[in-house]
Parts: structure tokens; sequence; C-alpha cells
């Protein structure tokens, strides 16, 4: 793990210099203690001054160990001192109707990485 440069600051990577940048993230959730628990939609998103990258799944399922994860990669566009995040969403269906409610803030599991191509 390293940051030349300095340009990551807590969850939050910021372009040094105008250009196109390669950005990986993605997201584990631990989705409880029901196995093979049913998800309407998990979508993460790489945000960016310029644009919104989505990535995700419609009616999925979780694996064995109540884990699921979700992934993606962009070619961004960003200008100087422009920044980009990950955003997570997730929706879920039990007994009891739709929740948001995945786990708890320790069950998630994050990566965000890049580099400038040209």
């Amino acid at each position: 793990i390293f940051d030349i440069g300095a340009n990551v600051s807590s969850n939050t990577f910021t372009a040094p210099i105008t250009g196109i940048y390669l950005i990986n993230g993605q997201c584990r959730v631990d989705a409880g203690s029901t196995p093979l628990t049913n998800f309407r939609n998990a979508v993460l998103s790489l945000q960016t001054s310029n644009r919104n990258y989505k990535f995700g799944y419609n009616n999925m399922y979780t694996n064995e160990d109540d884990q699921m994860m979700v992934w993606g990669t962009a070619l961004c566009d960003m200008d100087a001192n422009d920044a980009c995040y990950l955003q997570w969403y997730c929706s879920r269906f039990g007994a009891s109707g739709g929740t948001t409610t995945v786990g708890g803030s320790s069950y998630v599991r994050t990566s965000l990485s890049g580099f400038l191509v040209a």
C-alpha cells in the first residue's frame, strides 16, 4: 500500500494533475446471519466531479459466508484537484420487506486504487 504524492486523504483520491486515470474500486459487505439472503440491488459508484461511474447487480444473492462484493474499473477524465471517492448502496428483501440494513460498519471492506494513464 502506497500513496506517492500524498493524493489520498481518508476515503478520497485527489488528482494531482489533469489527465486520464484508471480507477479501481470494490466494496465487500457481510449481509448478516441468514445464508443466501436475497438482495434487490447492490451498487458501487465511483464519484468524480465530472461523472459518476456505477457498477452493480439486481436480484443478487450472498455467498455461503453471507458476504457480497461489487467492484468496478473506469477510465476517468479528471482535472487537477478533482476528487474521486467510492459510494455504496444496497437494498435487501427479508421476511419483513425491504431494508437497507446490512450488518454494521465493521463488516464493510473497501478498496480504491488508481493511476495516471495519460
